[in-house]
C-alpha cells in the first residue's frame, strides 16, 4: 500500500476520533453548565450585556448575506441614517457564517447556544489532537484538551464574550504550522494560512496571538529550539505559501481595520492598567470558579472577574511542572513551548508589575515597549488576554506531564493508577465554574408590536434599555434604528450619533422625522404633528411619522 493510499484509508478512523473527542467534551461541557441543556429552546446562554450584543452580531451577518445581500462589515441598521463600519467591532463573522443554515431552521436562540456548545467542544478536540502531536499520549491529549478548554480563562468569557469563546482555531493553527515545520511543503503552508484566516475570523486578539507565535518560532528556529530544528531551503516554499495564503485571506480585513483606524479612529479601547494581568491569578481560582467565594477576597482586588478570572487549575499546573521537571535532557520542542510560555505570561502583566492588585513597579514591562513597536496594539488595552497563551502551554504541558509521569514504566501499576484517579477528580472539580448565566428570549411587548408595522425608515428607541438588550430588541422588531453599541467606533459616527440623540433630548421631534426616522418607541407624550400614536401599552407607546407632506410645527 503506497503512502498516498494509506493516509487517505486513515481519513475515516481520523475523522470517527474526532467525532468522539467532539462527543467527549461536549459532554462534559453540558454536564458543567448544567442546567443551560434544559432552556437550549427558552433562553440564551449568556448574560444581558456582552452577552446579547454577540447574538445581535449572528443575526446581523445572516441579515447581511441572506436578507441585505451586503457585506457585513458595515451595518446601516445601527447608527442611523448614516451607519458604521464594524471592522472594528467583535463581530465574528465565522460564527455569523455558521448560523447562516441555522438560523431558518432553529432560530436565533438555538443557533446561538448551539455555537457556544460546538465552540467548547471543538476547542477541546484541536487541543486534544495538537497535545496527542507533541506528547504522544492519547489520554495526555485528552487531560489537555479538558484542562484547555475548561480552563478559567474560558469559562469567563463565556459570560457573553462569544468571539473570546470560538478558540478552536488557535491550537488548530499551532498544530498546522508545527506539522509545517516538520515536514515542509506548499500544500501545509497554505493550511497553515486558511487557519489563520480562520482565526481572524473569529477574534482579532487571537489572530495576533497567534502572529506573534509564528515569529518567536521563527526567531527560535535559528537556535534551533524548533521541533524541526533549524530553518533551511526546504522550508522555504512551505513558508512562502504560508505568507501568501495569510495575506490573500487575512490581509484586507487586518489592512482595512489599519486603514479605517489612520483615517477615522476608533473611540472604545480599553485601559490598560485595569486589564492587565495579576500572575497570582493563575494559581488563585477566580469569580468564575464554583467555590469562588472562598477565594472572594483575593479576586475583588484584582479586577474585573470577566477578565481576570484567568486561573489554570491546580492539577494542570502539578502536571505542567511534573513535565518541566521529568524530561531530561530538554527537548527541543519543550524548549520551544516553555519560551512561548513565558514570553506570552510576561505581556499579559501589562506595562507595570501587578500582584495582588498592588502595583510594585513603574511602566516599565515588555507590553509597553510592544505598544511603542506596534502602535496599534493600544487599541486593545487588554494585556490580561494573553493569558490564554498561557493557558495553552500549561495544558500541553499537563499532556506531556501525563505522559512522563502517570504512565511511565518507573512507577508501579497501582500507585500509577491512584495518582492517575486524583489527578482526574482534582482535575474535574478546580476547573468546576459557577452557575452559569440564562437569559430569557422574550422580547417587549413593544418589539413585536413594532414587528408588525411596515418597514420604512429607521426607529428611534428612546426606552432605557441598555446596550445588549436594546441590540436584542433589534433582532425582533428587525428595523434600523438610532445608537446601537460596537465595540470600537469610529469617531465621526460618535459624532453624528450624538446630535441625533441629542434631537430627542431636546424633544425637537420635528427634526427627528425629517432625519429619516419613521418610527418613535418612547415613555413620553409626544405632541408634535409629525408623529401619529398606533400603539401602547399604557407606558410605553410607538409613534408613527406622518407623510412629510403634512405641516410639521415646530
Amino acid at each position: 500500500m503506497t503512502p498516498e493510499v494509506r493516509q487517505t484509508a486513515e481519513w475515516p478512523r481520523r475523522l470517527g476520533e474526532f467525532g468522539l473527542l467532539l462527543a467527549f467534551y461536549g459532554a462534559a461541557f453540558l454536564a458543567y453548565t448544567w442546567p443551560w441543556a434544559s432552556h437550549f429552546s427558552s433562553a440564551l446562554w449568556c448574560d444581558a450585556g456582552d452577552g446579547l450584543q454577540n447574538v445581535w452580531n449572528l443575526w446581523w451577518v445572516h441579515t447581511a448575506l441572506a436578507v441585505e445581500h451586503t457585506s457585513p462589515w458595515f451595518t446601516s441598521w445601527l447608527h442611523f441614517p448614516h451607519g458604521t463600519s464594524l471592522l472594528g467591532h467583535t463581530l465574528n463573522p465565522w460564527n455569523g457564517f455558521l448560523a447562516l443554515p441555522l438560523i431558518p431552521t432553529l432560530g436565533l436562540a438555538r443557533s446561538h447556544n448551539l455555537i457556544v456548545a460546538a465552540s467548547f467542544a471543538a476547542t477541546g478536540a484541536f487541543m486534544a489532537l495538537l497535545a496527542r502531536h507533541v506528547s504522544g499520549s492519547t489520554v495526555g491529549a485528552l487531560v489537555a484538551g479538558f484542562a484547555f478548554t475548561f480552563s478559567g480563562y474560558h469559562w469567563a468569557h463565556s459570560q457573553g464574550h462569544l468571539q473570546l469563546v470560538s478558540l478552536q482555531f488557535v491550537p488548530l493553527f499551532l498544530l498546522c504550522f508545527i506539522r509545517l515545520l516538520e515536514k515542509p511543503g506548499a500544500g501545509r503552508g497554505v493550511l497553515s494560512g486558511v487557519v489563520l484566516a480562520l482565526v481572524l475570523l473569529c477574534d482579532h486578539y487571537y489572530f495576533f496571538y497567534c502572529g506573534l507565535t509564528v515569529g518567536l518560532w521563527l526567531v527560535m528556529a535559528t537556535a534551533g529550539w524548533v521541533p524541526s530544528g533549524r530553518l533551511g531551503r526546504r522550508h522555504a516554499s512551505g513558508l512562502l505559501a504560508f505568507a501568501l495564503t495569510a495575506m490573500a485571506l487575512a490581509g484586507p480585513l487586518v489592512f482595512g481595520l489599519l486603514k479605517a483606524q489612520r483615517t477615522d479612529p476608533w473611540i472604545g479601547a480599553h485601559d490598560v492598567r485595569s486589564y492587565s494581568g495579576d500572575p497570582l491569578a493563575l494559581i488563585v481560582p477566580g469569580a468564575h470558579w464554583a467555590f469562588g467565594s472562598v477565594t472572594r477576597g483575593f479576586w475583588e482586588r484584582v479586577g474585573g472577574p470577566n477578565e481576570h478570572s484567568i486561573h489554570l487549575g491546580f492539577a494542570t499546573l502539578l502536571l505542567a511542572v511534573l513535565a518541566a521537571g521529568t524530561v531530561q535532557p530538554p527537548r527541543r520542542d519543550l524548549r520551544c513551548w516553555l519560551v512561548t510560555g513565558a514570553a506570552f505570561f510576561v505581556l499579559a502583566l501589562g506595562p507595570a508589575l501587578r500582584v495582588a492588585g498592588v502595583v510594585l513597579t513603574p511602566d516599565i514591562l515588555p507590553y509597553r515597549w510592544l505598544e511603542w513597536l506596534l502602535p496599534p496594539l493600544r487599541l486593545s488595552g487588554v494585556p490580561v488576554r494573553m493569558m490564554v497563551m498561557v493557558a495553552l502551554v500549561a495544558s500541553l504541558l499537563a499532556a506531556l506531564g501525563w505522559s512522563r509521569a502517570i504512565e511511565s514504566t518507573a512507577v508501579r501499576p497501582r500507585r500509577r493508577a491512584a495518582l492517575g484517579v486524583v489527578i482526574a477528580v482534582l482535575l474535574v472539580v478546580d476547573l468546576w465554574p459557577s452557575p452559569r448565566p440564562l437569559t430569557p428570549t422574550e422580547a417587549p411587548a413593544w418589539a413585536v408590536a413594532l414587528r408588525e408595522r411596515p418597514a420604512r425608515g429607521g426607529v428611534f428607541v428612546g426606552v432605557p434599555l441598555g446596550y445588549g438588550p436594546s441590540l436584542y430588541v433589534q433582532t425582533v422588531h428587525q428595523k434600523p434604528m438610532a445608537g446601537g453599541f460596537v465595540a470600537r467606533t469610529p469617531t465621526s459616527v460618535e459624532r453624528a450619533t450624538a446630535g441625533v440623540l441629542g434631537l430627542y433630548a431636546q424633544r425637537r421631534y420635528r427634526r427627528l422625522r425629517q432625519a429619516g426616522f419613521d418610527y418613535l418607541v418612547t415613555e413620553r407624550v409626544v405632541g408634535a404633528s409629525a408623529w401619529r400614536e398606533v400603539w401602547t401599552d399604557g407606558r410605553v407607546r410607538i409613534y408613527e411619522g406622518q407623510d412629510p407632506e403634512v405641516p410639521l410645527r415646530p
